[in-house]
């Protein structure tokens, strides 16, 4: 996801634009992932903003005596307005980890920047491999697909994943054209593979000997014509 992309979600979270912008909707599949997942992060802190202006309310409403009152006994009931506060305060704290563990969230599954294959993805989340090739405008045809692990174990195997990129862009739940499990870091394209089109997106997912699939980033590729 570009700097564009970027400056475009900001804005719709903020506000500025509507979801419903034709910018929006020209977004590629990993931005519009993005900003779903960023959307449910700012209802939850939204949800938390608002029970912390509710506590306030209800001071406001209902203050301490703090004139005429009789100073407490130690066996005296609690403040009414203070256990509200209390209450509504571990209610705040329960949301913020409920946002914690969203943003959490992100990195199991998280899918990388589509034609970055850099270090980092969502929200600074370390991607399992690194993209080599093919990448943007190649010369000739697609041959080899290399990519570099990054704190892989020995035993973890690879998922290959090749899609037009027409079709990966209208829809990241199409089906893949090419699939491959590999114990290598490469493949070369072989005679049961079926003909790629000019324009590509792949993607390599890492499955460990024990545990679940780490979602690796896609890249995008095509012949230059």
């Amino acid at each position: 996801m570009n700097a564009d992309h970027e400056e475009l979600l900001a804005k719709v979270l903020a506000g500025e634009i509507g979801a419903d912008d034709p910018r929006v909707a020209a977004l590629p599949p990993e931005a519009m992932e993005q900003l779903g997942k960023l959307g449910r992060l700012q209802r939850v802190l939204d949800a938390a903003a608002a029970t912390e202006r509710a506590t306030l309310d209800d001071l406001a409403a209902d203050p301490p005596a703090a004139e005429h009152a009789v100073p407490p006994t130690p066996a005296a009931a609690p403040d009414p307005a203070a256990r509200r506060f209390w209450l509504r305060g571990a209610g705040i704290a329960a949301l913020a980890a409920g946002a914690l563990l969203l943003v959490q969230s992100f990195a199991p599954e998280g899918g990388g920047n589509a034609g970055d294959g850099g270090a980092h993805g969502t929200l600074g989340r370390v991607e399992p491999v690194e993209l080599i090739a093919p990448r943007d405008a190649i010369d000739g045809d697609f041959d080899l697909f290399q990519w570099q692990p990054r704190d892989g174990a020995p035993l973890d195997r690879y998922l290959l994943s090749i899609w037009d990129a027409a079709a990966f862009a209208a829809d990241g739940g199409t089906a893949p054209l090419v699939t491959r499990e590999l114990a290598a870091t490469s493949w070369r394209v072989d005679a049961a593979a079926p003909a790629l089109p000019d324009r590509i997106t792949w993607r390599v997912d890492v499955q460990p000997l024990e545990g679940v699939v780490r979602r690796g980033p896609t890249a995008t590729a095509w012949r230059r014509r």
